[in-house]
């Protein structure tokens, strides 16, 4: 892949994928600030809305070229399972096994892109690589399992929520290869690929919300939430650009773990910027550290 948007140098994958990581986790910085209130739909409506209205016209000014009817198919896949669908699995998984079994769960699906990548993709998965992986997964455990409450909404058994941990841990694991998978082999660009993903999961979010409430899109628009709807809109367009770019540079295997390190830089700026002091407990410090290690491992191997 060229250097994206023109740039002078292409700048290394794993950087890309730190850049990205940092902005995602602002984006869920400013939804947990101001947007409590908001139903699942509307956040993903809203947010998918703004890269629409922001991607869209810069692929017909740059003159993009179209996607090939492969390439337009992947990344309809890929909206439906990352952009739109995704984000109410993960909010009905955690009505069923709690926030904390939800995202620690989560949190391995680095594994699952490694193995599949490697299978599907041809990738290298060096040892090195390998430790850093596994490194970077359970320090992301440690971080969401200290930072996530449960509030007592569990309503699943063990055999329920071993079933739904597989089923999260396969979905948010396979997405990211579907796209790398887009990206490298099918040679789909950048643009073109971003601004179908967005527009499948913006639909999904607004069929989503017109079933279960036709006037819930409205009420957010018009209250204090709007302006926490366009900055999160905003930073997560900035944050999936960015990780696609990334996948195009650089392997998936060392991509994704990066990339999903973001709830060490949300944990920050919560206790930087937004006062939350007592998240700063040991397990999160432990985690935390973990978390960088693996990175550091994962970028030097």
């Amino acid at each position: 892949m060229a250097a994206p948007f023109g740039l002078p140098v292409t700048p290394p994958g794993e950087v890309v994928a730190l850049f990205a990581a940092l902005v995602s986790s602002v984006g869920y910085v400013s939804a947990r600030r101001g947007l409590d209130d908001v139903s699942a739909e509307v956040l993903v409506t809203a947010t998918t809305a703004v890269s629409v209205v922001l991607l869209v016209p810069l692929v017909f000014v740059l003159d993009q070229p179209r996607l090939t009817p492969a390439a337009f198919a992947v990344f309809v896949v890929s909206g439906l399972l990352g952009s739109g669908l995704g984000r109410f699995l993960l909010s009905s998984v955690i009505h069923l096994v709690g926030a904390g079994v939800a995202h620690s769960v989560k949190s391995a699906s680095p594994v699952v892109a490694a193995v599949f990548s490697v299978v599907f993709l041809g990738e290298t998965l060096t040892v090195a690589l390998a430790v850093g992986i596994l490194v970077v997964v359970a320090g992301l455990v440690l971080l969401t399992r200290a930072t996530s409450e449960d509030d007592g909404r569990r309503t699943a058994g063990i055999s329920t929520t071993a079933a739904v941990s597989v089923l999260v841990v396969c979905w948010f694991g396979v997405t990211p290869v579907v796209r790398k998978y887009g990206l490298s082999v099918l040679d789909a660009p950048l643009l073109p690929a971003l601004a179908t993903n967005f527009f499948v999961g913006m639909l999904v979010g607004l069929a989503i919300a017109l079933y279960r409430n036709p006037g819930q899109l409205s009420v957010a628009l018009h209250s204090d939430s709007r302006r926490y709807l366009v900055l999160t809109g905003l930073c997560w367009t900035v944050a999936i650009t960015a990780y696609f770019a990334a996948l195009g540079l650089a392997d998936a295997v060392v991509v994704v773990p990066i990339f999903n390190a973001s709830p060490l830089f949300t944990v920050a700026l919560g206790i930087f910027f937004l006062g939350e002091r007592q998240a700063a407990r040991k397990t999160t410090v432990v985690g935390a550290l973990v978390t960088v290690c693996g990175v550091v491992l994962i970028t030097l191997a």
